[in-house]
C-alpha cells in the first residue's frame, strides 16, 4: 500500500512539473527591467495549442512601455511579430507582470520566441527569449 501511494505521489509530481516552466534566457546586455521570472504553461509547448506566458520582474529606472512585442521564428528564419498595447510608466523599483497568451504554431521545427518590451520611440528595454521544438 505504501509503494502504490508513493508511486501516485512521484506521478503527480512529474505530472505538475509537465504543467508549466521557467524558460530561457535574457537577449538584452542593458535591461531596465530585470526579468525575476518568466514561466510558460502549459509547457512544453504542444502544436496549435494555446499557451500562456508570464513575466514578471522589477523596474530598475522610471519607464514608460509603450508596448510589448512577442515575436516567433521557425527554423532561423524570419520574425513575425505580435503587438500588446500597454501605455503605462512604471516608477524605479516597481514590480510588473506581463501576461501574453498565444497560440502554438501547427508546423513542426525549432522555434525561437522572444518578448521585448518597447518605448514610445520604439527602442527596447527589455528583451527574454527561450527555444522549443514542435
Amino acid at each position: 500500500m505504501k509503494g502504490i501511494l508513493l508511486i501516485m505521489i512521484i506521478a503527480c509530481a512529474y505530472a505538475g512539473s509537465q504543467l508549466s516552466a521557467t524558460v530561457g534566457e535574457s537577449c538584452d546586455k542593458n535591461s531596465n527591467y530585470n526579468v525575476q521570472s518568466f514561466t510558460v504553461t502549459p509547457w512544453p509547448i504542444i502544436r496549435t495549442q494555446q499557451y500562456t506566458i508570464l513575466m514578471t520582474g522589477v523596474f530598475v529606472e522610471k519607464e514608460y512601455v509603450e508596448q510589448l512585442y512577442f515575436a516567433t521564428r521557425l527554423n532561423r528564419g524570419f520574425w513575425h511579430y505580435t503587438y500588446q498595447t500597454v501605455e503605462k510608466e512604471y516608477p524605479k523599483n516597481t514590480q510588473a507582470n506581463f501576461t501574453i497568451s498565444i497560440q502554438a504554431p501547427a508546423e513542426k521545427g525549432a522555434y525561437t520566441d522572444q518578448v521585448t518590451l518597447h518605448r514610445h520611440d520604439f527602442s527596447s528595454l527589455a528583451c527574454w527569449q527561450y527555444d522549443y521544438d514542435l
